[in-house]
């Protein structure tokens, strides 16, 4: 197998991303619930947002993979920081109409000894950064994306609001998959405190990538807390690897999953029936016989925080 580089960096994992996510995602929102409060009383908990409502959005995601070839042992780590506006444009029964903006991006790539940092504000923090991710982060920033959010906590990428720029559009639909991954969305059915569900992060896919078990844990005063257990479909993690091998022209590898957990918190405000904050992590450790790479952990932790702005006439 052909040596890691930033090119060519964590090739599973960003299979992951372009397919669920970075994303990675993975950043991480609550969608919809039930709470029942201490009358009994129970309050479905979906997204309420009115036209001019806007979500600022801090998003980090953190990467770091651990490689262990035949000859050497090999580390790197790829951090990522957007900051985020969704503006609501449009209102229907069921679901909004999204302007997403990104208002700043920061990319951190530490690749064995190498340091690989660019920033949205000041440009290139280190001298080889490459052309690809400069381009990638002025798309991101000269560009709006129109993004459909149902009621449910669905999102789906629609256009770009001008242009057609396949990199800004590319970009854009790279964090809205981040978005999707940690996404739990409502089940359908209302749900009281210590009930659970189940949640695929990825259900328009052949194959589902993420899967989360979820549960309304608890709930303090206004805030409803869900926590999760999460994990990759295995066999579309070996598929992953046997994608990468064929194109490499590599041998095929057999693949086995030794480590494949995670798990997380979510918080929704019920007063504004909107997310507030949410972590969600995953630890991934795999296996491979037949290639030169011998053994590979990836860990990522995925953070968003939510802010809405609102006309006090809202309030």
């Amino acid at each position: 197998m052909r040596s890691f580089s930033t090119t060519t960096l964590i090739p599973c994992l960003v299979s992951f991303l372009k397919r669920c996510v970075a994303t990675g995602s993975c950043l991480a929102l609550l969608a919809v619930l039930s709470a029942t409060t201490a009358s009994g009383q129970v309050n479905t908990l979906i997204w309420d947002l009115f036209e001019g409502d806007q979500l600022n959005l801090k998003i980090e995601q953190e990467i770091s993979q651990e490689n262990r070839l035949a000859a050497n042992d090999f580390q790197s780590q790829v951090n990522s920081r957007f900051n985020v506006t969704w503006t609501i444009v449009g209102t229907k029964a069921l679901d909004y109409l999204v302007e997403q903006n990104v208002v700043s991006t920061e990319f951190e790539v530490i690749n064995g000894t190498v340091l690989v940092k660019a920033h949205s504000d000041s440009g290139r923090n280190t001298e080889n950064v490459p052309d690809s991710l400069v381009k990638a982060i002025e798309a991101l920033g000269n560009s709006t994306a129109l993004i459909r959010l149902d009621r449910y906590g669905k999102m789906t990428f629609d256009k770009l609001k001008e242009g057609n720029d396949p990199v800004a559009s590319s970009r854009h639909q790279d964090i809205l998959k981040i978005m999707t991954q940690v996404v739990v969305r409502y089940p359908g059915e209302e749900i009281q405190i210590g009930q659970d569900w189940k949640q695929s992060a990825v259900e328009d896919e052949s194959v589902d990538s993420v899967y989360y078990q979820c549960r309304f844990a608890e709930q303090n005063e206004n805030v409803a807390i869900v926590k999760t257990e999460a994990r990759f479909d295995d066999e579309f993690v070996k598929q992953s690897y046997l994608d990468q091998a064929e194109k490499d022209n590599q041998p095929t590898p057999s693949v086995t999953i030794q480590k494949n957990e995670g798990g997380g918190e979510f918080r929704f405000d019920i007063e504004k029936k909107v997310p507030l904050q949410a972590e969600q992590s995953y630890v991934l450790e795999s296996r491979i016989e037949g290639q030169q790479l011998v053994l590979q952990k990836i860990q990522a932790v995925n953070r968003c925080e939510i802010e809405l702005q609102r006309d006090l006439q809202r309030e």
